[in-house]
């Protein structure tokens, strides 16, 4: 979900209830009342365009909500960018210990997307 953060934080239910934007990764809303806008009672959500659902030939809300954040781990990941706006010295080890490793997280990610930019150029060289 790194490399799509439009969908990291919604959830396949939300999805399937309301209207998203697929370039932003935000609800539409009524212009009239600002209220989210409920999907039609016959339309299906876009699960075939969704990164959750990718690598999988059933595209459906229960396939993407097994990679979807878990209440909890979607908690934790805003205090790692509360952290990270904010600063200051986290006490608490288990907090530490989980912000350190979404840390990691992002930099092997950042890591695989450089090698893939290097081995893309690569394959494109012209050798004479």
């Amino acid at each position: 979900m790194l490399s799509h953060p439009e969908v990291a934080f919604r959830s396949c239910e939300d999805c399937k209830r309301h209207v998203y934007d697929p370039k932003t990764g935000r609800r539409h809303t009524d212009r009239n009342t600002g209220r989210p806008l409920r999907r039609p009672p016959k339309a299906r959500p876009p699960c075939a365009a969704c990164p959750k659902c990718r690598d999988d030939t059933e595209k459906t809300p229960e396939v993407g909500g097994k990679v979807s954040l878990s209440p909890k781990n979607r908690r934790t990941l805003q205090c790692y960018y509360e952290q990270l706006a904010g600063g200051g010295v986290v006490t608490d080890p288990i907090t530490r210990k989980n912000l350190g490793i979404i840390a990691e997280l992002f930099d092997q990610h950042d890591r695989g997307q450089r090698q893939a930019a290097i081995a893309t150029a690569a394959a494109g060289r012209v050798v004479e």
